[in-house]
C-alpha cells in the first residue's frame, strides 16, 4: 500500500478521502443525537446508537466506524451495481450462453411451485461465481494482524538467501494486503484461460475441491463481522435481467450497442 507507484497512490487517496468523509458524517450524527434527533435513519446512526445492541461489546466505537467507512460506502452500494454491469457485459458478449442461462431460468420458473431455487440452477450459480471471479468488487483488501502469526504457503518460495520458505512470518501490527483480483486470475490455480469468461469451469470439474474459495462469499467481500450484502439479491437481479416479464417471449437478448 505504501509503495511509490501510481496505483497505490490512488488507493491511498481514496482511503484518505473515505476516512475524511466518515469522520465528518459521524461528527454530524453525534451532534444531531445530542439535539434529540432520531439515530435510526441510516446505517451510521444505527451503528452509533448503543440501544441497537443488547451486547455492549458488539457496539462499534467511533474510531472503528470511521475505519469501516470505505467498506460501508463501497460494499453497501457500488459492489452490486458494478457486478451487474460486468454481468450484463459478458451476457452481451456471449449470446449462446445467455440463451442457455435463460432456458434454465425458464425451466425453473415453469416448475410446479412457480418459484425458483438458486441452488437448483447450476448455470446461474456458475455465471455469478465466474463474474465475481473475473470482476471482484474489491481488488485488494487490507488486514492488520492482531498477534504474531504465519501465513502458510501452498508452494514454497525462495528468500534473498536462497532458502526455501513454506510460510511467511507476520508480526503483530503488520499490514497484510490480500490481492483478490490477482489471485482470481492466477493461471496456476485457474488454468491457462484464467483471464477468460468461462462459467463452465464451475460445473465441468475443472476446479478441484480446495483449490478455490467459494466465490459468493470470498471475492465479494472478505467477510468479517458482517455478511456480504450482495449474497442473496444477485441471483434475483440476474434473473430479472435475463428473463422478460412475458414468459412466452423467448427472443429478448442483451446486446452491446
Amino acid at each position: 500500500m505504501h509503495l511509490p507507484i501510481a496505483a497505490f497512490k490512488v488507493l491511498r487517496t481514496v482511503k484518505s478521502l473515505a476516512h475524511q468523509i466518515g469522520r465528518r458524517v459521524i461528527t454530524e450524527k453525534l451532534a444531531e443525537a445530542k439535539q434529540g434527533a432520531n439515530m435510526k435513519t441510516d446505517v451510521f446512526g444505527m451503528l452509533l446508537d448503543p440501544k441497537q445492541s443488547d451486547l455492549k461489546k458488539n457496539v462499534l466505537t467511533e474510531e472503528e466506524l470511521v475505519a469501516q467507512t470505505g467498506i460501508l460506502m463501497i460494499a453497501g452500494q457500488d459492489s452490486v451495481t458494478n457486478t451487474l454491469v460486468f454481468g450484463c457485459l459478458e451476457l452481451a458478449r456471449n449470446p449462446e450462453f445467455q440463451h442457455q442461462l435463460r432456458a434454465e431460468i425458464y425451466a425453473s420458473l415453469r416448475g410446479p411451485s412457480g418459484t425458483s431455487a438458486y441452488e437448483s440452477m447450476p448455470l446461474l450459480n456458475a455465471f455469478i461465481k465466474e463474474i465475481l471471479r473475473l470482476y471482484p468488487p474489491e481488488a485488494i483488501h487490507e488486514r492488520i494482524t492482531i498477534q504474531d502469526t504465519v501465513i502458510p504457503l501452498v508452494d514454497g518460495i525462495k528468500n534473498y538467501k536462497g532458502e526455501v520458505m513454506d510460510h511467511i512470518p507476520v508480526q503483530k501490527g503488520q499490514i497484510v494486503l490480500v490481492a483478490i483480483a490477482s489471485y482470481q486470475r492466477l493461471e496456476s490455480r485457474w488454468g491457462g484461460d484464467a483471464h477468460q469468461f468461462r462459467p463452465s469451469r464451475w460445473v465441468d470439474g475443472t476446479i478441484q475441491q480446495g483449490q478455490a474459495f467459494e466465490l459468493p462469499r470470498w471475492p465479494t467481500g472478505v467477510s468479517g463481522m458482517a455478511f456480504c450484502v450482495n449474497d442473496k439479491p444477485m441471483p434475483s437481479v440476474i434473473m430479472m435481467l435475463t428473463v422478460p416479464k412475458d414468459l412466452g417471449n423467448a427472443s429478448v437478448l442483451l446486446r452491446i450497442g
